[in-house]
């Protein structure tokens, strides 16, 4: 987790996918949030992903109204292929296809919605109730941008994976932030 500190660190004037000249596209956390890419391939695809847009939507809205969120550089693909370890275990980030600016904890929010173990570790090490909402409410939020991939490769599996995740997080967050 020390690699993505150092990552975070970097502060980014504006916010979302970075231009060359290393600007974000948007000019607040919630605009990039709220601008789903391809988001009517999946409101067309079926009445239950567009009602889980907008509650998405809603609750960011809800969470971040009196928040301004400080942005930094996020790295946007963690997984072991994309590190290396020398001799002298230092770690070394590559693949820097994905990075934008945003919430650090986005990056955390992308960690949980893989099928891997350190998901939970990832939940644990966040004792704040906001911070585990906020990384609860990322993961969905990205599951929901790469759904619209998933529909219009018709790729089944992915989209059968992104809907199980999204489940499971989902049933998390109701169940920790729901009366």
């Amino acid at each position: 987790m020390n690699i993505y500190k150092k990552i975070h660190t970097i502060k980014i004037s504006s916010y979302g996918w970075l231009s060359t000249k290393f600007n974000g596209s948007k000019l607040s956390w919630l605009e990039y949030l709220e601008d789903i890419e391809n988001v009517e391939v999946i409101i067309e695809s079926n009445e239950y992903w567009k009602r889980e847009i907008m509650w998405i939507k809603n609750e960011l809205k809800s969470l971040l109204f009196r928040n301004r969120i400080e942005s930094r550089l996020l790295y946007g693909d963690f997984n072991f292929s994309n590190f290396i370890v020398n001799e002298k275990n230092k770690i070394y980030a590559l693949d820097f296809q994905n990075v934008f600016a945003g919430d650090p904890l986005y990056d955390f929010g992308i960690m949980i919605t893989k099928d891997d173990p350190l998901k939970l570790f990832v939940l644990k090490s966040y004792t704040s109730k906001q911070s585990r909402k906020r990384i609860l409410l990322y993961g969905l939020r990205h599951l929901i941008s790469m759904l619209s991939y998933s529909i219009m490769k018709s790729d089944l599996a992915r989209f059968d994976f992104i809907n199980s995740q999204y489940g499971h997080i989902k049933k998390e967050y109701k169940a920790l932030f729901t009366k």
